[in-house]
């Protein structure tokens, strides 16, 4: 099992092991506020809560990001992984929200500061 990854912000971050009971599947199902997957479907991402700057986030993203992105939080949070990665994507975070991402070999659990 690889080295557990340092979070910017209180929450859980760590390698599973592969074959790990505990990997997601494709079939889970999810009854969080937000659920997405990257275009090529290598990374899954579950969200619940809110992000109160989400407009602003939306837009840190440029003119290329998706319509109404502000309105799907676990979307935005892929693209913000994704072109920021997840230390800065964290410090960007406002309001109270938990969430998990998931690529295949890793999962990061994360939620806001204060653990509303």
């Amino acid at each position: 099992m690889g080295a557990p990854l340092a979070s910017a912000r209180p929450g859980l971050c760590g390698i599973l092991a592969p074959g790990s009971s505990a990997a997601p599947s494709g079939g889970v199902s999810c009854s969080l506020g937000s659920l997405a997957s990257s275009k090529d479907g290598r990374r899954t991402a579950a969200f619940d809560g809110a992000l109160l700057n989400a407009g602003e986030l939306a837009s840190c993203l440029g003119p290329a990001a998706p319509r109404g992105l502000k309105d799907r939080p676990a979307e935005l949070l892929l693209l913000l992984e994704e072109r920021f990665g997840l230390a800065a994507t964290l410090r960007k975070l406002r309001g109270p929200y938990s969430f998990a991402l998931w690529d295949g070999k890793r999962l990061c659990l994360a939620r806001d500061p204060l653990g509303i």
